[in-house]
């Protein structure tokens, strides 16, 4: 049988940081909130796949999103170009 006695009791909550010392969170503004997001898929070849995600890569960092900011960065670019 095992011998439980030699466990260390659960350690409790403890008290919580004095007022002082804890971190102002309300006080800052909140963040803006982005506008609404959809997807928008279509088909394109490979190639044109693979060049498009290395060119994001290299323009906004290997990172989640890269490839829309890039598209983003067209779409500006193309509104831009007609006006």
């Amino acid at each position: 049988m095992a011998n439980i006695a030699k466990l260390k009791p659960k350690a409790g909550k403890g008290t919580p940081p004095a007022p002082e010392k804890t971190n102002n969170n309300l006080e800052t503004p909140p963040r803006e909130k982005s506008e609404n997001k959809t997807v928008m898929q279509f088909s394109i070849p490979e190639t044109i796949q693979r060049e498009f995600s290395t060119e994001a890569g290299q323009r906004f960092g290997f990172k989640k999103g890269s490839k829309s900011d890039l598209f983003i960065a067209m779409w500006e670019a193309y509104k831009n170009e007609r006006s």
